[in-house]
């Protein structure tokens, strides 16, 4: 008789029973992209969430308009982005000077800063260019002149604490450290590092921000975007794997930010722009060729029609 610790006279292993389904895919990895859910309420994100403009039509040509991207860091790392300017939008803006017509601030600012207010003093936030004039240095602004085809990367140190920096380049030139900053948890820091997370986690990181006057651009938060990293600092996109990424804010359900399917924008958006004495009344089709008026020049994704 076999005793009992004979393996070989043990009956086989059962074996796990394939029915054919297949396992599930692995989830997509995260990418930085602008926000839809943190800009103005006419600026448009397409082309993947990497292009940006704003409506320009009418009283909108002396508008800016910003956005945040989807990602912001705090904690440390150094981490930078890039912002190709990609094509002036056509305006009718006569009685302004034409330096004033086409305008772009590249730069970062906490998530609880007014995403309208990139570079203005007082804020929490810190740019590059935007008013056409002559290169100078004017508190949270550099002001430097750039325009169509010209890439401005961004870069962020907060491994120099408390005291971080954001330095800038212009078409592949290192130009510098430009602003040191306190990110530690004083009176007059920003609170990135070694500070406590707000209940609101956005308000306790700095996001890229671009501040956009009748021009359109294309970010570049990774390497597959295009992005040229300079001096050592990382691109974008790496935070995500850094443990250095925070999110911005986004819409919990897509009701939330529901559009009318046949022009795009909120329901009643146009009423309130055109007056909604004007539109009581008026046929769909009137109110969309004065919607189409305000419009004119760009497609859904960006494009200059």
């Amino acid at each position: 008789m076999a005793s009992t610790g004979d393996e070989s006279k043990q009956p086989p292993e059962k074996r796990a029973r394939h029915d054919g389904a297949q396992a599930a895919p692995a989830p997509a990895p995260a990418r930085v992209q602008l926000n839809p859910a943190d800009c103005n309420l006419d600026f448009i994100v397409g082309h993947g969430g990497l292009r940006g403009h704003a409506l320009h039509g009418g009283a909108f040509a002396y508008c800016w308009s910003g956005a945040r991207a989807t990602a912001g860091v705090r904690g440390g790392g150094k981490y930078c982005f890039g912002c190709w300017v990609l094509a002036e939008q056509p305006v009718e803006m006569e009685d302004t000077d034409a330096g004033q017509r086409h305008l772009c601030r590249v730069g970062v600012s906490r998530g609880d800063d007014p995403v309208g207010g990139l570079g203005e003093a007082g804020g929490q936030s810190f740019a590059f260019g935007g008013t056409g004039g002559k290169p100078r240095h004017d508190g949270n602004l550099i002001d430097d002149e750039f325009g169509v085809g010209d890439t401005v990367v961004c870069a962020v140190d907060l491994d120099a604490r408390p005291m971080a920096s954001i330095g800038f380049a212009k078409n592949g030139q290192w130009l510098g450290i430009a602003l040191p900053f306190d990110a530690s948890q004083t009176q007059t820091g920003l609170g990135l590092v070694d500070a406590p997370v707000k209940p609101m986690p956005w308000e306790s990181a700095i996001f890229p921000h671009v501040l956009l006057k009748n021009v359109m651009v294309d970010m570049q938060f990774s390497m597959e975007d295009g992005l040229e990293p300079v001096n050592g600092y990382q691109p974008w996109s790496s935070l995500l794997g850094d443990g250095n990424a925070v999110l911005g804010p986004a819409f919990a359900e897509q009701r939330e930010c529901e559009r009318d399917p046949g022009d795009g924008w909120p329901p009643g958006f146009w009423e309130d722009y055109l007056g909604r004495e004007v539109c009581q009344g008026a046929s769909r089709e009137t109110i969309r060729d004065s919607r189409d008026q305000a419009c004119a020049g760009t497609d859904e994704d960006g494009r200059i029609a």
